[in-house]
């Protein structure tokens, strides 16, 4: 199956990612924090990238601009359990600089396998779609 990297900063949400994942046939490594994550995406090449938003060292904000610097195609859903701050709404946001994809926590264990599903079929898409050529257009588990 594929290769997820989850990124998060309370062991209880990567802990609980790993095992929904893993009864999917994944392969999950995980990481503390982007910075960490970062490090072991210079490492390894994965399908799918889930990143919490609020986290120390390296928040999931500048973690998504980076990857986006990287990769346009990488699927990545972002997960936050904050929702808005003053007028600062976190997945929004993510969803703005570059996230594929956003889950609010907490969320279901279905919620997280059907959209890791989607996102990992809409990659598959994209991967064996023909070239655009010059001129066309383009028309119940819980975790924290």
């Amino acid at each position: 199956m594929a290769s997820i990297l989850v990124i998060d900063d309370h062991a209880a949400v990567l802990e609980t990612v790993k095992v929904i994942l893993a009864k999917q046939g994944h392969e999950i490594r995980t990481a503390p924090n982007g910075k960490a994550g970062m490090t072991y995406m210079s490492k390894k090449k994965f399908d799918l990238i889930i990143t919490d938003i609020i986290m120390p060292e390296q928040d999931g904000i500048e973690t998504i601009a980076q990857l986006r610097a990287v990769s346009t195609r990488l699927p990545i859903l972002a997960i936050s359990g904050l929702g808005m701050v003053g007028d600062t709404d976190f997945l929004k946001a993510a969803a703005q600089i570059g996230a594929t994809d956003t889950l609010a926590k907490p969320f279901r264990a279905v919620e997280l396998v059907s959209k890791v599903s989607s996102l990992l079929q809409g990659a598959e898409a994209r991967s064996t779609a023909a070239p655009v050529h010059a001129g066309a257009s383009l028309g119940g588990c819980s975790a924290y």
